[in-house]
């Protein structure tokens, strides 16, 4: 399993953002190994004991994962946000739940659900309710199958047409309410530049109508 971590560590508050999701990792209990891979967009920051990547272009949420992606190999993918916690054996509840013929996975937000935890999982593609935008766990094939993750949208909506792509490919996503990290913040957009952060949100559900509707005409 490939763990990738998108980061903007602009200062030391930032920076700590992105530590305290790595510490939260390596604390948790976990059988199943993984990879640690941080997209850091500093090009002077790297981490100890992790794989840190560093990229040429502006941020573009899908466009640095696809980035990660093809430079990392595992069977299984993980990507996050940079403002997580991660609780013990959340890794292991998703590969059970691969194990079970599931290829697309969301772990449980104790912050952002409403519906019940326990040991289930929760079918669907609807974001914020199945799927978790800032934790999506994923077979590498099915990423193949859809073509990339859609760059169409920079930042927001970007889950959306995530769940669109997998609807459309008939790739079963689940949530699974036994596997829990919780989304902090969303700091990830919030250690963005003013300038860059108008840039990457503005017109954003225009450029994802747009892409809806070349995703369904393909």
């Amino acid at each position: 399993m490939d763990v990738l971590i998108l980061s903007n560590a602009k200062d030391v508050q930032c920076m700590n953002i992105t530590l305290n999701a790595l510490i939260s990792l390596r604390n948790a209990k976990n059988v199943t190994p993984f990879n640690i891979v941080v997209i850091e967009q500093q090009k002077n920051i790297t981490y100890d004991g992790v794989k840190t990547l560093h990229y040429d272009f502006k941020f573009h949420y899908h466009k640095c994962l696809n980035y990660a992606i093809s430079k990392t190999k595992n069977k299984y993918i993980v990507m996050c946000n940079n403002d997580l916690e991660f609780e013990d054996y959340w890794a292991d509840k998703l590969m059970i739940a691969f194990g079970m013929g599931y290829r697309s996975l969301s772990p449980y937000c104790r912050r952002s659900h409403k519906v019940d935890s326990g040991d289930h999982l929760y079918e669907g593609y609807i974001v914020g309710v199945h799927i978790l935008g800032s934790c999506i766990a994923v077979e590498r094939n099915v990423i193949k199958e859809i073509g990339g993750l859609n760059e169409d949208v920079e930042f927001w909506y970007s889950d959306n047409i995530y769940g669109e792509q997998i609807k459309k490919a008939k790739v079963k996503h689940a949530l699974v309410c036994n596997s829990f990290v919780t989304h902090t913040a969303s700091s990830t957009l919030n250690t963005v530049a003013n300038m860059e952060r108008r840039r990457i949100t503005g017109g954003q559900k225009k450029k994802y109508q747009k892409a809806l509707k070349n995703l369904y005409n393909a």
